[in-house]
């Protein structure tokens, strides 16, 4: 990625300002610079005939933010696929190679969480009796701060092993009624 333009502008000061001066020491006192850092862009600007940073080492990230295969994330997620099953379906339409883990990544920052489906429990009446005769007799402070409803949700934890999916960001969670 480029440099923001004003910290281009500010690279070319240094280099015009050390130009015009004559010398580095006297670019740096005017710029609130090191010296170091100013004949660093000078020896740049006339190697290359510019200030922009070195090209960085390593491999470059996936392009996985583009919108096919933003598009086609989305559909595989909608379908119920799973990471190694995503990969592949970008292989075989895209023809670009990126790996499980790398799509899983961009998925958890950009595009959806993993989530187990939360649980619906539908009391009975029989199970709401009970359950309002043991809050009484288990609570020892004033009856009039305890709140009692006739629906009780489970949102299990996402972590460890189980039947989680990916949702979208955009999307209500999965509902599970047992």
């Amino acid at each position: 990625m480029p440099p923001f333009p004003c910290v281009l502008a500010r690279r070319w000061r240094l280099v015009h300002e050390a130009e015009r001066l004559g010398s580095a020491q006297k670019a740096v006192q005017e710029n609130k610079a090191s010296v170091r850092v100013v004949e660093m862009w000078c020896r740049r600007a006339k190697a290359t005939g510019t200030v922009d940073d070195t090209p960085r080492a390593g491999k470059p990230r996936a392009p996985l933010a583009s919108r096919e295969a933003t598009l086609l994330l989305r559909e595989g997620v909608k379908r119920g696929d799973q990471c190694p099953q995503l990969a592949k379906m970008m292989q075989e339409r895209l023809g670009v190679t990126w790996s499980a883990d790398t799509v899983r990544r961009y998925m958890d920052k950009y595009l959806a969480r993993r989530m187990r489906p939360r649980k619906r429990v539908s009391l009975i009446a029989k199970h709401m009796r009970a359950r309002l005769c043991f809050a009484k007799q288990w609570v020892r402070k004033s009856w009039h701060n305890v709140v009692v409803t006739n629906k009780k949700y489970f949102r299990l934890s996402n972590k460890g092993p189980g039947n989680e999916e990916w949702v979208l960001f955009e999307d209500e969670p999965l509902t599970m009624v047992s």
